[in-house]
């Protein structure tokens, strides 16, 4: 596979692994394992963002407490 490189004419070929790694679930008790792990790395996601959504939110409420010009 070819893609377009950015800056030029030139192209670079990607490379896939050969291999992926797959899971099999085998009953009910793997698939809410791995429904719990979904879910926990979707809220970490969420929490991450909404942290940062809540920083710059504060910085918007009121910029002289949290810039450098506060000094």
């Amino acid at each position: 596979m070819h893609m377009p490189f950015h800056r030029g004419h030139r192209t670079h070929e990607i490379t896939l692994p050969a291999s992926h790694s797959v899971h099999v679930l085998r009953d009910e008790e793997d698939l809410r394992e791995a429904l719990r792990r979904a879910a926990e790395f979707d809220q970490r996601t969420a929490d991450a963002l909404l942290s940062r959504s809540a920083r710059y939110r504060s910085l918007l409420a009121d910029p002289a407490e949290s810039g450098p010009a506060a000094e």
